[in-house]
């Protein structure tokens, strides 16, 4: 008899298919289980999108539509022909649960399988017997082509460990020392009572050290940094948002004392640590919070568009002994928050400023004109629309021009 502990594989899966949508988060609701109908019959994850027609960007939901119904089998289990079909009717009964005639539009619907194993034999009688296409389109994520309903395969093992990370930790052939420790090596070991509990968990002490040199500007938190100067044509895109500064503070005449200066990007990943830090010591002039504003117009019936967003966000005045007068800025999801700033009178270089629950994930930094010259790695990077990795407490800057 088999004596190994039994895993409980499908709670880690609804936790990781949502981590990895957090910067989406506010697109969508989760719903684990779903019932179908009064017979035991349950959708293993139902993901519906809360504005239809809003791509979705991460790279495992560019196919999602309105719609979208998950199948997963945990790493010891096999994908098979049954499965397909099993979860096919699944698609299609759903879609017929319904009290009205098309309520849910067949073309609003996709089917994902999410499994370790590649399924040779499922995917021959798809080629074969239904005269599908499979076609590879990123590293472990395929496209099943031909069928009524857009099709796709997440092979865990082949995922993008950086894009990926949580969904390819799912697995029982963790062996590497240096993978697993990846996972949890800097952090905190305790017990996390909740996904949130693990989500705002803290780094162990010495991990992100911040220099003491009074000429360093650090970043604020470990993230992927874009660059941007600041001007009268300056667009800056936040969370799939775009602001002009003055409308990003809602203060325009705060706005206009940075005109000349530079607007800098943090974006948290999901696998990112989401605490973050004052980046210099001085005095906290004032704190703002912003909620978040969604707009939608009604042209045709039951057909809703959005016309104009913005997500909530607060922001510190700080006069800065050795960069000024700089603005510190958390943004959050597009109606909560989900940002926890403590109060502070003063900024003390290096002490965390807050944290971000599940929901919120990007830090701006706002300098004046000529008080800090950025490292040309980031400025060049960002002239390329590419972001710089940079962890808390990393250099990016130093003072002057």
């Amino acid at each position: 008899m088999d004596k190994r502990k039994i895993i409980e594989w499908h709670p880690a899966f609804e936790a990781s298919i949502q981590i990895e949508f957090e910067n989406e988060i506010e697109k969508m609701t989760f719903e684990p289980e779903h019932l179908l109908s009064k017979q035991p019959m349950r959708i293993d994850e139902l993901v519906i999108k809360i504005r239809g027609e809003e791509k979705i960007q991460k790279n495992i939901g560019r196919i999602f539509r309105k719609h979208n119904i998950i199948e997963y089998k945990s790493p010891d289990d096999y994908l098979t022909i049954n499965d397909f079909y099993k979860v096919y009717g699944y698609c299609c009964f759903y879609q017929s649960d319904t009290e009205h005639v098309c309520e849910i539009k067949p073309e609003e619907l996709t089917i994902t399988f999410i499994c370790n194993h590649y399924p040779v034999k499922m995917l021959r009688h798809l080629q074969e017997f239904r005269k599908l296409q499979i076609e590879c389109v990123e590293s472990g994520i395929y496209y099943i082509t031909g069928d009524a309903f857009p099709i796709q395969l997440l092979i865990t093992k082949e995922l993008d460990k950086e894009e990926n990370r949580w969904l390819c930790s799912l697995r029982n052939d963790i062996t590497d020392r240096m993978e697993i420790e990846n996972l949890v090596r800097q952090y905190e070991e305790k017990k996390y009572k909740s996904y949130n509990d693990f989500f705002t968990r803290r780094i162990k002490d010495g991990q992100r050290p911040f220099d003491d040199s009074k000429d360093v500007l650090m970043a604020p938190a470990d993230s992927k940094l874009t660059y941007y100067p600041i001007n009268d044509d300056t667009i800056l895109e936040i969370k799939d948002t775009k602001y002009q500064l003055k409308d990003l503070l809602q203060d325009e005449t705060l706005a206009k004392e940075y005109d000349g200066g530079i607007c800098l990007v943090f974006r948290l990943a999901v696998d990112d640590y989401h605490r973050y830090s004052y980046v210099d010591d001085g005095q906290i002039v004032s704190h703002k919070k912003i909620k978040g504003i969604f707009h939608t117009v009604n042209p045709i019936a039951n057909d809703y568009y959005p016309i104009y967003k913005m997500n909530s966000r607060e922001y510190t005045v700080i006069d800065s002994n050795n960069f000024g007068r700089m603005i510190q800025m958390e943004v959050g999801a597009m109606m909560v928050g989900k940002i926890v700033n403590y109060k502070h009178s003063i900024a003390t270089k290096g002490e965390e400023k807050g944290y971000f629950e599940f929901g919120g994930s990007t830090v701006v930094m706002i300098l004046k004109k000529d008080t800090v010259k950025i490292d040309d790695d980031i400025i060049n990077n960002s002239s390329e629309n590419i972001e710089t990795r940079v962890l808390l407490g990393q250099t990016i800057g130093h003072k002057g021009v």
